[in-house]
């Protein structure tokens, strides 16, 4: 007698085939909703930044190596200041250019 073979669909090749089917159209899925994390862009810093907030980081940061190289400030000043100039450009320009707090005038 010949061994009895099983009738279940779910082990016939047709099934295991879809099965594969399925699970490799997951795992594209997954990768192209994160195909940002998994090929990040080439571009540079500056290239996703708000304009703005570049331009007012430049001109902190020049402000502070001007003092630094005047002899004004200590070094761990110039440090300190480059971090509160970031965070007031920050407000200001968010660097995701998503909005901020308006500019106040200066009396």
């Amino acid at each position: 007698m010949s061994p009895r073979r099983s009738t279940n669909f779910a082990d016939t090749r047709t099934a295991k085939a879809g099965a594969v089917l399925i699970l490799a159209a997951s795992l594209s899925g997954l990768a192209y909703l994160n195909r940002d994390l998994l090929l990040p862009t080439d571009g540079g810093r500056e290239s996703s930044l708000n304009p703005e907030f570049v331009a007012c980081l430049d001109e902190r940061s020049g402000h502070v190596d001007q003092l630094l190289a005047d002899g004004t400030i200590s070094a761990e000043q110039a440090e300190s200041f480059r971090h509160r100039g970031e965070a007031l450009c920050a407000a200001q320009y968010p660097p995701d250019g998503s909005g901020g707090i308006p500019a106040q005038p200066r009396p």
